[in-house]
């Protein structure tokens, strides 16, 4: 059992490290990354979560740096175990190493086994993930040990025996709550004890920036909250939520979070059946579910999956076939859904479990099929 007080410490708002703000070259901006982690000092939600994968490695080595500046005692730090970047057992330990170096740090707060689903649950039984982190924390080198999840509620029930967890991870927002049933996941969750932290709370930024229909919901019941306010504020009613982790890529977008949390307003009942009415809009808008994390971008024939979605869905869900096209075409021939040879790697990391080679080839032939309508 953690420490009551471990958890009382824990701010409701940590800066999730996938999607930090980008320089033209595709390097993390530092600059303006630092200033989002000074604003998480000074508003009191010094939480980092980060993983190998985010930004290709730059992620962590960021954080070593900026969090550099302050006494460790001063922050919560979470990183995961990404096992398809160490599949055996012996590759474990040296990968942990290996992030505790990059972070430059001596423990984790929290440690994750990251983007857990049926397939991997059995894998890292089978790679001794589950004693491995065990030992972590009897060690001392991690407080708290928890899972990030991205299956159905069939599988769930496996996971959570798999290991004396601490708290998991989902993707909790009002969209995927009914759409994904992820209230099953949480319930679940909540009946064992758990703590729910939460990642993509606005799914990516599809509910920063939903399709019209649903943004004059919203506006007709608050005409002054944005989209982003309202999906927040719906996480504030979840008596379970630990923490929600915010992706923010930019400082606007920190600071409004930040000040958000600060006032902590949940959603009044009014509010819950408004955004119950923008539900059933935009499931019957999004053409494909997915949230942008990039864990496809290892495709073989370099195609920018998750460009070529963005792209599908203004062009479905947003009913703006000039920008959809635009989009498209600004990418390489080469790296366009043309290009896809259904080899299924993209697939096999897809946390979202779309049908990413079937998707690929549908949104080909609606965009062949917009060029000979639009020619440019």
């Amino acid at each position: 059992m953690m420490d009551r007080s471990f958890w009382e410490a824990m701010p409701p708002l940590g800066l999730g490290c996938m999607r930090l703000p980008q320089a033209s070259d595709g390097v993390i901006d530092e600059a303006q990354g630092q200033r989002m982690v000074s604003l998480a000092f000074e508003r009191g939600f010094a939480y980092f979560d980060t993983a190998r994968p985010y930004h290709q490695g730059q992620s962590e080595q960021f954080l070593g740096r900026a969090l550099g500046r302050y006494r460790r005692e001063e922050y919560l730090l979470a990183d995961k175990l990404s096992l398809w970047m160490c599949p055996q057992r012996e590759q474990l330990e040296p990968f942990f190493l290996s992030q505790l170096e990059a972070c430059r740090t001596e423990y984790f707060d929290c440690y994750l086994f990251h983007s857990v689903d049926r397939q991997r649950i059995q894998a890292g039984s089978e790679a001794g993930v589950y004693d491995f982190l065990a030992g972590l924390k009897r060690r001392g080198l991690v407080r708290a040990v928890g899972f990030s999840y991205h299956d159905t509620a069939e599988f769930f029930d496996d996971a959570l025996a798999a290991c004396d967890w601490d708290f998991v991870q989902l993707q909790l927002n009002y969209a995927d709550w009914e759409l994904m049933d992820v209230k099953a996941l949480y319930r679940k969750a909540a009946a064992r004890g758990l703590r729910v932290f939460v990642m993509e709370p606005l799914r990516g930024g599809l509910l920063a920036n939903p399709p019209a229909a649903v943004r004059q919901i919203l506006q007709k019941a608050a005409p002054d909250a944005s989209p982003a306010q309202w999906a927040l504020r719906w996480l504030m009613g979840l008596e379970q939520v630990q923490l929600v982790l915010s992706g923010a890529s930019s400082l606007a977008q920190w600071v409004e979070n930040t000040r958000l949390f600060a006032a902590h307003q949940p959603l009044s009942h009014a509010g819950q059946a408004a955004l119950a009415q923008a539900v059933q809009v935009l499931a019957e808008a999004i053409a494909v579910p997915c949230t942008g994390c990039g864990y496809c971008s290892a495709c073989p024939k370099g195609i920018e999956i998750d460009s070529c979605f963005e792209a599908y869905n203004i062009l479905r869900a947003y009913e703006a076939p000039a920008e959809a096209l635009r989009r498209y075409l600004r990418l390489p021939e080469d790296r366009r859904a043309g290009s896809c040879i259904r080899c299924g790697k993209c697939q096999e990391h897809c946390p979202q479990h779309i049908a990413i080679p079937e998707k690929l080839a549908e949104l080909s032939r609606a965009f062949a099929r917009l060029e000979e309508e639009h020619p440019c």
